[in-house]
């Protein structure tokens, strides 16, 4: 399985159709990317392309009233029959899914989502350490392997932020993404970066840093 991720910051080698030369079979984007470029890349490559939103990406919650239809029908009153168009396309890139809080199986490739960001600044996708924790708690239940539900351990665990000094932690305490490592040992941690892409061990777990785009094998 020959994975694409990208974060943090257009490549511009993939912004054109040689793009088509890397040949994944998944692409990951850890988030803070505009819509534009992932659509893009799942239209050039046209393989799942799954994403978890970064502090700087806009608001994916569904508007209410953007799923509204108005129906005129035969005797009805002025403005005719409400219903919700459960067709209506999602927020976000279209094209893309959304995996934040989710797990997921693409390709033989099952994947959980924890996107957004721990800070005290507003935005969309930031959260409060307590905030966080409570949505890595939900993915955990989520995504935690169990002989009576018959699920497979994750493969790869999507996050936005990147790790905190873990080689400074015990194997169970740190932060919400921490205690997500810990508890559910994904075979790989993709996350976004700032500087240069690196990859480096965590006990069972291969962790990746994402900056701008990095192609590996699962």
């Amino acid at each position: 399985m020959r994975v694409l991720a990208v974060a943090a910051g257009i490549d511009p080698d993939l912004y054109t159709p040689a793009v088509r030369e890397v040949r994944p079979d998944l692409v990951l984007s850890a988030g803070n990317l505009p819509f534009e470029y992932l659509e893009w890349l799942v239209t050039l490559l046209n393989v799942p392309l799954l994403y978890v939103p970064g502090d700087e990406d806009p608001d994916l919650r569904r508007d209410p009233s953007s799923s509204l239809v108005v129906a005129a029908t035969p005797g009805a009153p002025v403005g005719g029959a409400v219903f919700r168009d459960h067709h209506a396309d999602p927020p976000g890139p279209q094209g893309c899914r959304n995996v934040d809080g989710r797990v997921v199986d693409v390709r033989g490739v099952r994947t959980a989502g924890l996107g957004g960001t721990v800070t005290l600044a507003e935005g969309f996708h930031s959260y409060t350490e307590r905030q966080q924790r409570r949505r890595a708690r939900r993915l955990r239940r989520r995504a935690a392997p169990g002989p009576l539900r018959r699920r497979r351990p994750i493969d790869v665990l999507l996050a936005h932020d990147p790790p905190r000094n873990v080689a400074e932690l015990p194997r169970r305490r740190g932060g919400p993404l921490e205690s997500l490592v810990a508890a559910l040992t994904p075979g790989v941690l993709v996350h976004g970066g700032r500087e240069e892409p690196r990859e480096w061990r965590w006990g069972d777990t291969r962790v990746i840093e994402v900056a701008p785009s990095v192609v590996f094998e699962l």
